[in-house]
Formats: structure tokens, sequence, C-alpha cells
């Protein structure tokens, strides 16, 4: 969407057959053009889902190792100049690598666990991700963020910016939401509970639920419950 956009917003005399080649090599999809049918391997650099070994995933480690302050893997994770991209070669279509390599890789993709675990899904990083969201549905009337994502105009604008425009704001009914961003700068942040079928069931049958069958709610037992995440967030 925004490279369609940025296509017919300035003169880069690029041919439609060349714009629809473009979005397939930055997608992986390699049926979207006929390069695909001559050059796969072209299609494997960007985004490859087949192994997960591409400039998407690299690139996205070294912004975050740096962020976070871990240097240890940011040279391996450099997209143009390491040598586990100078090793490759294209057989039979194919990118591969040298079996010298496998420790590489395998520390690519450990890193990108260690991330995962610790960073992305991390208690801190999920509170905030959470209060973060409810400044957002608290705002929405006034910034009205939801609307312009699909508006390309105004889509580049919803930066972090947004947070401290809140933050300067004076309308009373903001004030939950200025609260909350105050809470994350303060670190008092949203606490995890952990709830398990035993409590949902105690709940369920001590609670007037509304709109909820009263029968159902009798032969609720604890073997009928399935719990995906096994916590919950309140502030």
């Amino acid at each position: 969407m925004m490279f369609d956009n940025m296509v017919k917003k300035y003169p880069l005399n690029i041919s439609p057959e060349d714009v629809e080649t473009m979005k397939g090599l930055i997608s992986g999809r390699k049926e979207r053009c006929k390069l695909g049918r001559t050059m796969l391997f072209l299609f494997e650099i960007v985004v490859f889902d087949f192994n997960g070994i591409d400039v998407d995933k690299s690139d996205y480690i070294a912004r975050d190792c740096h962020a976070v302050g871990e240097k240890r893997n940011i040279a391996m994770t450099s997209p143009l100049d390491t040598h586990l991209t100078h090793s490759t070669r294209v057989i039979d279509g194919q990118i591969c690598y040298d079996i010298k390599d496998a420790n590489t890789v395998y520390e690519l993709f450990s890193t990108c666990f260690s991330l995962h675990k610790n960073i992305y899904n991390h208690k801190t990083t999920r509170a905030i991700e959470y209060m973060v969201m409810d400044v957002l549905l608290i705002a929405q009337k006034h910034m009205r963020s939801a609307e312009y994502i699909d508006v390309l105009e105004k889509y580049p604008h919803l930066t972090d910016d947004s947070f401290h425009c809140i933050n300067m704001t004076k309308p009373e009914d903001l004030a939950p939401a200025r609260k909350i961003f105050d809470r994350i700068q303060t670190r008092d942040l949203y606490h995890r509970a952990h709830i398990t079928p035993e409590s949902i069931v105690h709940a369920a049958k001590n609670v007037n639920l509304e709109g909820v069958e009263q029968s159902l709610v009798a032969d609720l037992t604890v073997d009928r419950v399935f719990i995906v995440d096994g916590c919950l967030w309140k502030a």
C-alpha cells in the first residue's frame, strides 16, 4: 500500500511490471511476477518463510539488539557485510549456505529466540503494551489514530510523538490517559494476575453474568475450562 502510494505520488518512472516485481521481492511471493518463474532465489532474500533466514530477520535482530544494549550479535546480523552473506551460493535456483556457517545460523535463531523470550514477551514489556493500548483507546475520539492507519498521508505521522501530545493535552476526559502515561514514566505498571480453571469456575458460579444462561453456568466444571494465556493484566 505504501509502495503503491509512493509510485503514484512521485515521478519514479517505473513500469507496472517493475512495480509488481519489486512488490514480489519485498513480500517474497514469486507468483506475483514473471521473474518468479526464472530466478526463484531472488525471492529468498528479503522475506523467506521456508527457513526464516532473510534480510527482514537480520535487520530487526540487529536493530533490537542495539536498542536493548545487546552487542554480541550486532555484527553477525548486519545484512550487507557478514561472512554468512558472502559465503552463500545459489545452487539449483536456491540460496545455500556453507556447512561451516552452521553455528552462525544457529546463533541467528538463538538470538531471535532470546529476544522473543526475554524482551518482546517480558512481563514488563507486556504490561506497558496493555497500558499503551488503554491510552490509545481513551484518546481515540480526540486523535482518531485508528482511522489514519489506512490514510497514507497521515499514517507516517503516527509515531511515539502521539504520546507526548496526549501528555500535553488539557481536556478533562483525557485525564485517565495522562494518568496512565505518568504511571508508565514512574514504573507503576499493570500487574499480572494468574488465573486457573478453578478460579474461573468459582467466579462464574458466584458472579451474576449478564446474558449467560444459568444452566450453562450450573454445568460448568474445571475439566471444561481451557486457558490459552494463563494470566490476565489488571490496573
